[in-house]
């Protein structure tokens, strides 16, 4: 498997485990995006696995997004694989 397959499958997962979490809350993508404060086609995409590039703060948005019933281990496992998802995930907060 090249570098390439093995990011397009972690954003896959990471995908899935975003439209899981979303459908647990029984949140629309519409509705999830207005709370997060992104747009509608950027949680489709991500759902769909075709994002990359992931701004730590877009994760971390969509994770306060998906609300305070997301549990602490739940909300660590949807950041890092994010992480995973993304070589090139940056954090806003450090400028990088």
């Amino acid at each position: 498997m090249t570098s390439s397959e093995d990011d397009g499958s972690a954003a896959a997962e990471f995908g899935a485990l975003l439209r899981q979490a979303r459908k647990r809350k029984a949140l629309t993508q519409e509705t999830l995006a207005e709370r997060a404060a992104v747009g509608v086609r950027t949680v489709q995409r991500l759902e769909a696995g075709t994002t990359r590039g992931l701004m730590v703060a877009t994760v971390r948005d969509l994770a306060d997004a998906l609300g305070p019933r997301l549990g602490s281990t739940e909300r660590d496992s949807f950041l890092r694989a994010a992480v995973d998802g993304s070589r090139t995930l940056h954090d806003t907060d450090t400028g990088q």
